[in-house]
């Protein structure tokens, strides 16, 4: 009997169940298609904490920057007016910025990136101050002859306001003030001559102004001397010239007349001379010149008795 070749019987139907049987588990075993790697759009956050919006700031700034993100934040960069200052690739993002230089508003950028590239910003703006505060130096007045206690004077302005306000007398601190009034008062009775009277004034900031005047320390009297007048006892009748010379090295401010003890004329310009009318004078009254140089010194001519009309002792 002829036999045929081939998958046929029982063996062939098992053949046919193993082939099956490796075809599916060599489709279980082979790896799932991959995905496409989904790509980071989400920029970071970031933020400025300090300095604040509009702060005074002077020489170097601490910027301070929060920077977040979905996969992490790999750089920050801190502009100062479009320069670049400074660059961290981990926190804390903070980066030192110098204003030295610049006054006024200085514009402060803070950019974020992450590792895609994606970046993101904030700004604010602070005011660079490098300026003393403004002196406007009221008294006493340059090259003023004083003496004995003097009172200094000064009126400083600053946006950041004044913190302290100090008074040199050649070369030596003798006031400091840290609040309004900004006066001291000066005892000149141990200089002579030239003295200079120096404030020094500092802003909150540290800024400082200097601002300097000489004036000049005189503790001597001016001299007076009574060339026409009634002499002493003498007897007077209607009205009478009186006139003085009187002299200083630092100037005259004043000549007066005195009589019973009250000033009735003044005369600030040489020569120095008045009309005193003795009418108004019944009998006995006395007169005197009190002269006054510019730095507050005095002298005052003996007292010498006069008889006004007819009338004697």
């Amino acid at each position: 009997m002829a036999h045929r070749s081939g998958l046929a019987g029982p063996h062939a139907r098992r053949g046919r169940a193993a082939l099956a049987a490796s075809v599916v588990a060599a489709l279980i075993a082979s790896p799932a298609p991959v995905a496409a790697e989904e790509t980071d759009a989400e920029p970071p956050a970031v933020s400025i904490i300090s300095p604040a919006a509009n702060l005074r700031v002077r020489g170097v700034v601490n910027v301070r920057a929060a920077a977040t993100d979905n996969v992490g934040v790999t750089r920050v960069d801190v502009y100062a007016a479009g320069v670049l200052a400074g660059t961290r690739s981990a926190e804390p993002w903070t980066v030192p910025v110098d204003t030295t230089g610049r006054n006024g508003s200085v514009p402060i950028r803070v950019e974020a990136f992450d590792a895609a590239g994606n970046s993101a910003a904030a700004t604010v703006s602070v005011i660079a101050d490098h300026a003393g505060p403004i002196v406007d130096f009221v008294a006493p007045d340059s090259k003023a002859a004083l003496t004995g206690f003097v009172n200094s004077v000064v009126q400083p302005t600053d946006p950041a306001g004044v913190a302290v306000a100090e008074l040199y007398v050649s070369g030596q601190l003798v006031v400091r003030r840290t609040r309004w009034p900004w006066t001291g008062f000066v005892y000149l009775a141990g200089h002579t001559g030239a003295v200079q009277l120096q404030w020094q004034l500092t802003d909150r900031l540290g800024n400082r102004t200097v601002v300097s005047r000489t004036v000049y320390a005189d503790h001597v009297a001016p001299t007076v001397r009574v060339t026409k007048g009634p002499r002493h006892t003498a007897q007077v009748r209607g009205t009478i010239p009186i006139v003085a010379t009187a002299s200083d090295a630092r100037g005259i401010r004043l000549v007066e007349l005195v009589v019973n003890r009250v000033t009735v004329k003044i005369d600030t310009n040489a020569p120095h001379g008045f009309r005193l009318d003795t009418t108004r004078y019944n009998g006995r009254f006395t007169w005197r010149i009190r002269v006054t140089d510019r730095a507050g010194n005095v002298t005052i001519t003996p007292e010498r008795i006069a008889y006004a009309a007819k009338w004697r002792r």
